[in-house]
C-alpha cells in the first residue's frame, strides 16, 4: 500500500520507487548505442554505407508507427489483473533475443539482415517499454509524486547511459568489440532488473474495462490540446537532440580530429545529466514545469550556437558544452514525461479510463521517429555534401554541413519546442 503524508497525499514508498526505476537502467543502455555506435558501426565497420544504414534504420522505426499505438491500446485493454506485468514479461524474450542479433552479427551481414533484426529488435524494445512508462504514470497520484517517479527513473537511464557511454574508454575504438561488450553486458543487468521490477513494484488493477471504440479513443486523445502541444514539442525537441547524437562519433573524430575523445566527451555528457535532473525538478517546483522545460532548451540553444565556432584541437571547449548540454539533458528526461503523466491524470479523471498505454505508445512513438530522423536525415545529407566516413581528409563543405546538422539545425527545431512549450499551463493537470 502507498503512505500517506501529513496533508493525507498518497505517496510511494521509498523500496517500490527504486524497484520500479532501476529498471530505467538496462533499458536506457540500449539507446546510446542505437543511436550513437550502432549507425556508425554497421556503415563503416560493416561496409553497408551511411545512405543505406540511415534508410534501413528509418524504416525500421516506421514500424513503430503500427507497433506502438497497438501495444499501447492492447496493454491497456488485456488482462485486468497485472496486465503491465504480464506484458513486460512477454517482451523480455524478445528482447534479448534481438539485442543479441542486431549488436553481434555474423562478420558478414546485408541490409536485409539490418532491416529484419532491427524490426524485431524494435518490437521486443515497444512490448517491454511502452507498459513500462504506463505502469510508471499510474503509480503516483500527485502533481509533484508523478515527478519522483520520472526523476528517479531518468536518474538510473543516466547511469544506464553512462555505463553505455563508457564502452569506449574500455575497449578503444574498436565497435565490434564494443558492440559485443554492450550486448553482454545489458544482458546481464536486464534480467535481474525485469526480475525485481516485476516482484516487488506494484502493478494498477482495473476493476471495470469499458466497451471501447478505436475511433472515438483517437478523437479523444487527438482532441487533447495540451496533448498534441506537449507531443509535438517533444518530437521537435527529440529530432534536435538525435542529430547531435547521431553525428557525435563523427564530429569529434572528423570536427575536431579527436576521436580517442569519444569515451571522455560521453561520459562528462551523461554525468552532467544526472547532475541536472535534481536541479531541473528542484526548478520545476518554483517555476513550474513547462518553464524550466524551456529554460533548459534555451540554454541547449545557446551551447548549439557556440559549436559553430569550434575548431579542430578545441577539445577542452567541446567538453564544456558538453557538460552544459548535459546538464540541460536532465530536463528533457525528466519533465516532459513527468508532464504527460500529469495528462494522463487529467484525462483519467474526466473519462474515467485508464489509457496510460495508450498516450505512451503514442509518446514512445514520437520519441522513437524524432530519433530516426536523426539518421534518415542526417546520414543522406552528409553524403551527398561529399563526406566520406572512411576518408582521414574531409572536403571543407562536408565538415560545414556536419556542423550545421550537429549544432545549427537543432538550435531550429528547440526554438519550435519551446514555442509550443512556454505558455502550456501545467498548473492546470495538478
Amino acid at each position: 500500500m502507498q503512505g500517506l503524508r501529513k496533508n493525507n497525499e498518497a505517496f510511494i514508498p521509498r523500496l517500490r520507487l527504486f524497484a520500479y526505476g532501476q529498471m530505467g537502467m538496462p533499458l536506457a543502455a540500449i539507446s546510446l548505442p542505437l543511436y550513437v555506435y550502432l549507425p556508425t558501426f554497421y556503415a563503416e565497420t560493416l561496409g553497408l554505407g551511411l545512405a543505406t544504414v540511415g534508410l534501413i534504420l528509418l524504416i525500421a522505426r516506421i514500424w513503430d508507427l503500427l507497433t506502438d499505438p497497438l501495444v499501447g491500446v492492447l496493454s491497456d485493454r488485456v488482462g485486468k489483473k497485472y496486465r503491465r506485468k504480464k506484458w513486460i514479461t512477454a517482451g523480455c524474450p524478445v528482447f534479448l533475443v534481438g539485442l543479441i542479433l542486431l549488436f553481434v552479427p555474423f562478420k558478414s551481414v546485408g541490409p536485409t539482415y539490418l532491416l529484419f533484426v532491427s524490426l524485431f529488435f524494435y518490437l521486443g524494445v515497444t512490448i517491454v517499454m511502452i507498459p513500462y512508462l504506463a505502469w510508471g504514470a499510474e503509480l503516483a497520484k500527485g502533481y509533484h509524486d508523478r515527478s519522483r517517479v520520472t526523476g528517479i527513473r531518468e536518474c538510473f537511464v543516466i547511469i544506464g547511459t553512462l555505463l553505455a557511454a563508457s564502452v569506449p574508454a574500455i575497449v578503444g575504438n574498436d565497435l565490434r568489440s564494443a558492440m559485443q561488450l554492450l550486448a553482454i553486458s545489458i544482458s546481464l543487468i536486464f534480467i535481474p532488473s525485469a526480475i525485481v521490477l516485476i516482484i516487488v513494484t506494484e502493478d494498477h488493477n482495473v476493476t471495470k474495462l469499458r466497451k471501447w471504440n478505436l475511433r472515438n479513443s483517437i478523437n479523444t486523445i487527438f482532441h487533447n490540446i495540451s496533448f498534441r502541444k506537449l507531443l509535438l514539442a517533444y518530437f521537435l525537441n527529440g529530432f534536435a537532440n538525435g542529430l547531435p547524437a547521431t553525428l557525435f562519433i563523427l564530429f569529434v573524430s572528423h570536427k575536431l580530429g579527436a576521436p580517442n575523445a569519444v569515451g571522455y566527451l560521453l561520459l562528462t555528457y551523461f554525468a552532467f545529466g544526472i547532475v541536472g535532473v535534481p536541479v531541473w525538478l528542484a526548478l520545476s517546483r518554483r517555476i513550474d514545469k513547462h518553464r524550466a522545460w524551456s529554460t533548459a532548451m534555451i540554454l541547449a540553444c545557446i551551447c548549439f550556437l557556440a559549436v559553430q565556432f569550434l575548431r579542430k584541437g578545441d577539445v577542452n571547449e567541446f567538453a564544456l558544452i558538453c557538460a552544459l548540454t548535459g546538464l540541460c539533458l536532465g530536463a528533457d528526461l525528466s519533465l516532459p514525461p513527468s508532464i504527460q503523466a500529469d495528462i494522463i491524470a487529467k484525462d483519467h479523471k474526466h473519462t474515467g479510463e485508464d489509457r496510460a498505454g495508450t498516450f505512451f505508445g503514442l509518446w514512445n512513438l514520437a520519441t522513437k521517429l524524432a530519433l530516426a530522423l536523426g539518421v534518415g536525415v542526417a546520414f543522406p545529407l552528409l553524403e551527398w555534401s561529399g563526406f566520406n566516413e572512411k576518408a582521414i581528409n574531409q572536403p571543407e563543405v562536408a565538415i560545414t554541413m556536419l556542423t550545421i546538422l550537429y549544432g545549427g539545425l537543432p538550435i531550429l527545431l528547440k526554438v519550435g519546442a519551446i514555442v509550443l512549450v512556454w505558455q502550456y499551463g501545467t498548473q492546470k493537470m495538478r
